[in-house]
């Protein structure tokens, strides 16, 4: 496996994620759910603190998909 150099342009991981503090971020689960909302913060393991969130889920069922959401102010993820 091959490391990519650091330099001054490269963003690490939890750099990106702090410079999208304040912005809208969509966040796919593992689980068939996605998650929008405002970012307001994170801590060292990307736990996320998140406000004005909506979650969508598809569920199977008899072969067809179907979307539904719920809505809350804030979420921590």
């Amino acid at each position: 496996m091959s490391t990519m150099p650091v330099t001054s342009s490269t963003l690490l991981p939890l750099e990106l994620v702090d410079k999208c503090i304040g912005s809208r971020i969509h966040i796919i689960m593992k689980n068939d759910k996605e998650i929008v909302g405002t970012l307001l913060g994170f801590d060292d393991f990307v736990n996320m603190l998140l406000e004005d969130v909506t979650e969508y889920e598809t569920t199977p069922k008899a072969g067809e998909s179907r979307n539904w959401i719920r809505y809350c102010s804030m979420a921590i993820i």
